[in-house]
């Protein structure tokens, strides 16, 4: 995916900051290695969601995404860009959704996390196209969404104690 416009609020926020990082990145941290580091935070997203830490799950997801403007950051910056490192970025985010997806049907709902999982999966085709539509608000796009499916998820727990 392209950098967002200059102005957007994902270039404010992650990728104008990030810039000056990507640069230093330049020969020492392939952008694919900066796209497999970034698992990490994902993985933190899911383990809290799973255990009910919203605070923890949210400020995970601001690290992940950290590393997902970084790695294409670098690899503009650098001339790393390639159809591999597109692919691998995309095939991590679309795994990262769906474990999302099944963290959260896991702990707030009696939907079986497989078909929560399997319907997530089935999604990530049009969710890919969706999130050309937000491309320059995609942070604060998935930051909400998440938000707001926690703080739901949060609230019918406590409605059912």
């Amino acid at each position: 995916m392209p950098a967002p416009a200059p102005g957007s609020t994902d270039d404010v926020l992650f990728y104008a900051p990030l810039r000056p990082v990507a640069r230093a990145l330049c020969g020492t941290l392939s952008p694919n290695a900066i796209t497999l580091v970034g698992i990490i935070p994902s993985a933190i997203v899911v383990v809290a969601i799973a255990q009910r830490k919203v605070g923890l799950a949210l400020a995970a997801l601001v690290v992940r995404y950290v590393f997902d403007c970084l790695d294409g950051s670098v690899a503009r910056e650098c001339g790393q860009t390639s159809d591999f490192g597109r692919w691998l970025d995309w095939a991590v985010d679309s795994v990262q959704t769906v474990a999302i997806v099944v963290a959260l049907a896991a702990t707030y709902t009696d939907v079986s996390p497989l078909v929560a999982g399997a319907a997530a999966a089935a999604m990530i085709p049009c969710a890919t196209r969706g999130a050309l539509l937000v491309h320059d608000d995609l942070f604060l796009w998935e930051f909400g969404l998440l938000l707001g499916v926690l703080t739901l998820g949060e609230h019918s727990i406590r409605c059912r104690e």
